[in-house]
């Protein structure tokens, strides 16, 4: 849109003072603040338009008018008032909608007016209208950001809208039998669209499916084609048996309210399962059939728990395919479930005493728990276990319920399970109807939580309760003043990304009047809390992962559970800050159903200070198999991350489980049970048999409940297997939902039987109390002395007494406390209870009761609060609350290092969580005891009142020894100290060896050529021998010719005093690699510094009077503070040695050549450093052939290579493990074609050269490359290079030089060690060597 300049006469500085001089504090425009956006089509126009709310926080005596007036009509932009919020009774907050059409608007001036005429001119901001149709939305790369769910019937991909806009909605349309959604995630800019079957329920696509994209301005929107899941058509399946749980003739009658399998089971075991079926019934209502036991042998047991009950016959039919016509029937099912409402309640007593009301009322059927609150916004919810509040006397239940506020005047909602709310009428009269304020909110943000600091105040009944961010927090959140005027502090973890909260802030008095930002904004002068996003999980996306690895990543759980640890790294953010050093890590490893039955494991990620990254520690269960598991890093997060971590990562980011033995996500479950009809003397017998032949059994609960009893009938049960796999009957729900039922191979039906007891007597007086005493009538709840002591007698005239009591401690919030007995000596009972801190702070009292007097006739009697108190016997503690004693809750990341670990520096931090810490950290004294006897004070480097930051140090805490640590408060001495276990570091997992064949080669029968023993590293050659097969011999060689100004040295192979090779090592040059592999920097240092030196004379050779040298060079990389050593040691003996807990033999006459790199200024954590390698061998005379081989690993990693001279080779293998930071770490090892040399010679029959990279990941501190030759993995190809005067026939398999290339100690080493290897059959035909390239190249092929 064009818009025409236009001369505004008045400045905007003339617009404020004109303001002033004619409002005359009628009205008054204080400040103007953008709110929400929202897009329509003008009905006339048929354009679309904007349309911007804006909050205007005014002074004015009166309403305002309806409609602003532009300052410049030429403009096409009109405005209007909303609605009003008021502060007080001058200070309003108005809100305006400015419609825009599509264009740029520049700062525009409206005419602000209220009802008695006073008018102000104001600017509001410069607006952007973009045409919601002119959005594009880009289509994603469906190979790389398209998943599937583990069930394969979901599939979520991500479409990016530009430009982003999170006011414009989106919506999709897909075929059926498919359904989608959409979801925007303004913290990506972008939408995801999910894509699933309907009901949840179909097999997986065969056939390519169109999806649209579109928003209401734009219907054509964008049309994805979802390429297939399953393109081949499925097989058939032979069924093996069908059963129906329950019987289709089943009837069953369950109380409304708990949770009882409205759904049944259908099994069905079939044959060659390629993929997933379903069961549907008549009308193609699916639900699909999921892999439960079994093995594809002998044939998979599939389950579905969606067959709806009914009262005809509904046929069940199996699909196995989209474009079938007809389906087999399976079975018919017409089982019915009776539900029973319970009777109604009616109220028998209302009693009020000492500012306490308690409502008593009949329950003929009792549906435990009842659920008590005031009908209020804020409702205060009771929900205490059985027996509380319940009494049996002459066969009638009561149930009594305590009414604790004294300000409100508002309705109690009496509600059972499943049962209509009744409301039992007002309480007491309400006598504060003022609102409590917010002056002041703050934020803090701590690792992954915000600590909130709220000041309130409420002058009349005083702040009870806060929510925030949907948590419920009271007053004991204090830390400064009272419940009038006071500062309240508490923590919060963020919340999920895509999570919304329905009560951002709510503040509640004690007369339930409370107060709700408008709009967000908390005080007259309209301060706005933070947005929520603020409080969202840092947003950790596939680009902010630079290392991501699972040890191991391919798991058997044949034989037993597998411990798996998941490594990573993540960018820094923009305070130079790693993200999210507290991720939490979900795995999900396999599902009944999508919705209802699923098996995940979620752990907390941790800095480990060896791998120096972020490490996740899981244990994938026993039986799991043919398993991709699916994991992300927030349940909110799309999970997109996992296809584009593998994309970036490889295999090494992806998870495989399987299993030799059957897989069993199958529940425990009954196959047997019996009910007694007979009572054997005064006991009732049940008889259980439960059948889990794979995982086995590991726990469960049974309950069983009598008629009379506080809660009737057979009750909840949940039975477990060791894989984490449960099944449950009744569990107390207030709504319905389908999971695994244990009956369901017998029957759902649970009859109700009636037993007939023959007691002694015949009475119905319950047991009553003698004796109730308390240790304490106040309670400091802030101080650290909170434990009280009950001691209660009780008594029975009848047949004597059954079980225990127990007291209830109760205060205003609907908290509650269960405190059992810890001595039972009928009728002498025993408790001892520490109290949470605060508990109780809200009402200044705990209430008390007792219940659970019971007989053995199950006559059932209790004390409330008033009935306690009418009997002479303590019914109240009063409470106190101190601020300033602290009081240690929590002790988070205390560990146990290794002595030998030179983690740097000896301090780490602990986060210690609690109350009354203060803010003033010169303020604390910390002191931790650790198990080794020493007790040391440590810096408190954070101190905000409920957390505290302290170092310690993780070398003298001792594992499986208590660490106790105290913070004391100097402003009263007063402090709280508690023991913490300290957490076993686990050993670094970077680098997981793996075995090394020892196959044979390819001109000898046995291993290792029979020269040499096969162990986990592969051949381990005898003395004398060496090479990949130990098939050849080693020559011993002269002192090496070195060069003073830079390392390279000049190896001699003489034949009868005459050179005919001259093999050449170098280090010549250092590159910083990006992560897609480019030169970022590259250095070749030329100044050395050489310091020789012989190590001692026991390195000297008797038989040529030669000893051993070593070469130390030294010298700067350019332009940074990086050291590189490389010492290059000749051996003039067999020698050892000794490296990262190994014994690496060294051969005599051998060189090794060592390369160290200190700390280096990486540019990015995602740059790799590369020492490069030049190695050549020329002849000294007129040879027939020179050629290059070699052997690679896993991901194309080079294990080996050859440099040939005709009959002579300079062999070099390279180890693929280093040490970086103290770690064991993986190299990477690579041929090299982009570096340009100009020493280089050409490659001809006479001389070969050849360049190694070794690739080394980020390191902070220094790197070190282990020499350990003998860790080889299988060789999956070789390639020759050969360059020839004539046929490459003449070639023979003679002699090999060697080189090693790894590590030793001292600042980052990588080393290169040379042997020269003479094969024992020196004249073997040209033909056999051409015959074996042939060989070998055809293996490569065909296993290609």
């Amino acid at each position: 849109m064009k818009f025409t300049p236009i001369i505004v006469i008045t400045t905007f500085k003339n617009i404020k003072e004109k303001n002033k001089n004619l409002i005359q504090g009628s009205l008054d425009v204080i400040k103007i603040t953008p709110s929400y956006k929202t897009y329509s089509t003008n009905s006339t126009t048929t354009k679309n338009q904007c349309h911007q709310a804006y909050m205007i926080l005014v002074d004015s005596t009166t309403p305002f008018k309806p409609t602003l007036t532009a300052g410049d009509p030429s403009y096409d932009a009109f405005a209007s008032f909303q609605m009003s919020h008021n502060y007080n009774v001058t200070r309003m907050i108005w809100t305006a909608l400015i419609t825009y059409q599509i264009g740029v608007y520049p700062k525009l001036i409206f005419t602000i007016g209220n009802t008695e005429g006073q008018i102000s001119d104001n600017v509001f901001p410069p607006f952007t209208c973009i045409d919601p149709a002119s959005i594009q939305l880009i289509m994603p790369n469906i190979t790389s950001t398209l998943y599937t769910y583990t069930d394969l019937l979901t599939r979520k991909f991500e479409i990016t809208p530009e430009p982003f806009d999170s006011s414009i909605w989106y919506s999709c349309s897909i075929p059926t039998p498919y359904s989608c959604y959409t979801q925007t995630i303004p913290a990506l800019n972008s939408i995801t669209v999910s894509v699933m079957t309907n009901y949840g329920s179909e097999i997986g696509y065969t056939d390519t499916i169109p999806i649209r994209i579109f928003n209401d301005f734009n219907p054509t929107g964008l049309t994805i084609q979802l390429p297939p899941i399953n393109p081949s058509a499925p097989v058939d399946y032979s069924i093996v048996n069908v059963l129906q749980s329950p019987l289709a003739t089943s009837q069953e009658t369950y109380l409304m309210g708990y949770h009882n399998p409205t759904t049944s089971t259908a099994t069905i075991k079939y044959s060659n399962p390629h993929q997933m079926a379903n069961l549907c019934d008549q009308y193609r209502y699916c639900s699909p059939l999921i892999p439960t036991q079994g093995n594809p042998q002998e044939g998979m047991l599939f389950l579905s728990t969606s067959l709806s009950p009914n009262s005809f016959p509904w046929s069940f039919y199996l699909i196995n395919t989209t474009n079938s016509a007809s389906f087999p029937l399976l079975f018919q099912s017409s089982f019915l479930i009776s539900i029973v409402t319970p009777a109604s309640s009616s109220l028998i007593s209302f009693a009020t005493g000492n500012g306490l009301t308690e409502l008593t009322y009949d329950n003929a059927l009792l549906d435990y728990s009842i659920r008590m609150n005031y009908m209020d916004v804020v409702s205060i919810v009771y929900t205490v276990p059985a027996p509380f509040g319940q009494r049996v006397y002459d066969g009638i239940q009561t149930y009594t319920f305590p009414i604790v506020s004294t300000y409100t005047n508002l309705l109690v909602y009496f509600t059972q399970y499943g049962s209509n709310g009744r409301n039992v009428g007002p309480i007491l009269p309400k006598t504060d109807i003022i609102a409590p304020k917010v002056l002041n909110v703050d934020y803090r943000k701590i690792a992954r939580s915000y600590i909130v600091t709220l000041k309130l105040s409420d002058n009349e009944s005083g702040v009870s309760k806060i929510s925030f961010m949907d948590q419920t927090f009271g007053l004991s959140t204090l830390v400064a003043g009272n419940s009038t005027f006071g500062t309240f502090v508490f923590e919060i973890p963020e919340v999920a990304i895509s999570a919304s909260a329905s009560n951002e802030l709510l503040v509640i008095d004690a007369a339930s009047n409370y107060f709700q930002p408008y709009e967000r904004v908390y005080n007259d002068n309209m301060d706005s809390l933070p947005h929520p996003s603020i409080f969202y999980n840092q947003l950790v996306t596939a680009d902010n992962f630079t290392y991501f690895k699972f040890i191991p990543n391919l798991v058997d759980t044949t034989d037993g559970p597998v411990p798996v640890s998941l490594l990573f790294n993540l960018t820094v953010d923009d305070n130079g800050n790693r993200r999210n050093l507290g991720l939490d890590c979900s795995f999900l490893l396999s599902t009944f159903t999508r919705n209802y039955r699923v098996l995940s494991l979620t752990t907390r990620s941790y800095y480990h200070p060896l791998d120096n990254l972020l490490r996740c520690d899981f244990t994938i269960p026993q039986y799991t198999n043919n398993i991709t598991a699916f994991y992300n890093f927030d349940s909110s997060l799309i999970p997109l991350t996992q296809p584009y971590l593998i994309e970036k990562f490889g295999q090494q980011a992806n998870l495989e489980i399987y299993s030799k033995n059957s897989m069993d996500h199958l529940p425990p479950y009954f196959i047997a049970y019996e009910i007694p009809t007979d009572a054997t003397g005064d006991k009732i017998t049940y008889s259980f048999t439960v059948s889990d032949p794979i995982n086995g059994l590991a726990n469960g609960s049974i309950e069983i409940r009598s008629s009379i009893s506080p809660i009737p009938m057979i009750g909840k049960i949940v039975l477990v297997d060791n894989g984490g796999w449960e099944s449950k009957y009744l569990e107390e729900s207030s709504e319905s939902a389908s999971y695994f039922s244990p009956f369901f191979s017998v029957s759902d039906v649970i009859a109700m039987t009636t037993v007939t007891c023959t007691p002694s007597m015949n009475e119905n007086t319950p047991p009553y109390l003698t004796s109730f005493k308390v240790s304490k009538t106040f309670i400091d709840v802030g101080s650290n002395d909170r434990t009280i002591q009950f001691n209660l007698t009780a008594a029975d005239d009848g047949i004597g007494l059954k079980g225990y009591p127990t007291i209830y401690l109760l205060d205003r919030l609907g908290q509650s406390l269960v405190v059992e007995p810890t001595v039972k000596e009928s009728p002498f009972f025993y408790y001892n209870y520490t109290l949470p801190h605060g508990f109780g702070v809200n009402d200044g009292n705990i209430l008390l009761s007792v219940y659970g007097l019971r007989d053995k006739l199950d006559n059932l009697d209790g004390y409330s609060t008033l009935r306690l108190n009418s009997s002479g016997f303590v019914s109240t503690i009063r409470v106190g609350y101190s601020l300033d004693i602290p009081s240690i809750s929590s002790v988070e990341g205390l560990y146990s290092y290794p002595t030998r670990v030179p983690v740097q520096p000896n301090n780490e931090i602990i986060t210690i969580r609690g109350r009354g810490f203060g803010d003033n950290i010169q303020q604390l004294i910390g002191t931790i005891e650790y198990g080794n006897g020493t007790s040391l004070q440590h810096m408190i480097t954070m101190a905000h009142h409920v957390m505290v930051f302290m170092e310690y140090n993780p070398r003298l805490a001792v594992i499986d020894r208590p660490v106790r640590v105290s913070l004391r408060r100097m402003t009263n001495n007063q402090g709280h100290a508690i023991n913490v276990m300290p957490i076993p570091l686990l050993p670094p997992l970077l680098f997981v060896p793996t075995p090394a064949a020892c196959a044979p080669s390819p001109t000898s029968s046995v291993n290792c050529t029979g020269n040499g023993q096969c162990t986990f590293d592969g051949c381990v050659c005898n003395r004398g021998w060496s090479g990949f097969f130990c098939e050849s011999t080693v020559i011993n060689v002269d002192q090496p010719i070195y060069n003073e100004t830079s390392p390279i040295i000049d190896i001699i192979v003489k034949e009868n005093a005459t050179t005919v090779i001259r093999s050449v090592i170098a280090v010549v040059a250092i590159r910083e690699l990006t992560m897609d592999g480019k030169v970022f920097q590259e250095y070749r240092p030329k100044n050395w510094t050489l310091n020789m030196t012989t190590p001692d004379n026991n390195n000297t050779n008797s038989n040529s009077n030669t000893s051993s040298i070593e070469l130390k060079y030294h010298t700067i990389l350019q332009q940074t503070q990086t050291l590189v050593n490389v010492t290059i040691e000749w051996f003039a003996v067999d020698s050892q040695v000794e490296f990262a807990n190994q014994t690496i033999s060294i051969p005599a006459t051998s060189t090794k050549v060592s390369i160290g790199i200190s700390a280096y200024p990486f540019d990015t954590v995602m740059n790799t450093l590369q020492v490069v390698l030049r190695t050549s061998v020329e002849a000294n005379y007129d040879s027939e052939c020179s050629s290059r081989e070699y052997g690679f690993g896993e991901q194309d990693n080079l294990d080996w290579m050859k440099l040939n001279i005709d009959d002579k080779s300079l062999w070099g293998q390279f180890i693929r493990r280093g040490i970086l930071d103290d770690r064991i770490a993986t190299i990477n090892n690579q041929i090299i074609t982009d570096y340009i040399d100009s020493s280089d010679n050409d490659t001809s029959s006479s001389s070969t050269t050849n360049y190694v990279g070794l690739d080394v990941p980020y390191f902070s501190r220094y790197v070190q490359l282990d020499p350990n030759f003998v860790h080889l993995v299988n060789v999956d190809g070789d390639m020759s290079d050969s360059t020839c005067k004539t046929s490459p026939s003449g070639l023979t398999m003679g002699q090999i030089a060697g080189i090693v290339v790894g590590c030793i100690a001292g600042g980052a080493i990588a080393i290169a060690s040379t042997i020269y290897i003479l094969h024992k059959r020196k004249f073997i035909k040209s033909q056999k060597k051409l015959d074996l390239k042939l060989k070998r190249a055809s293996t490569s092929e065909s296993d290609n």
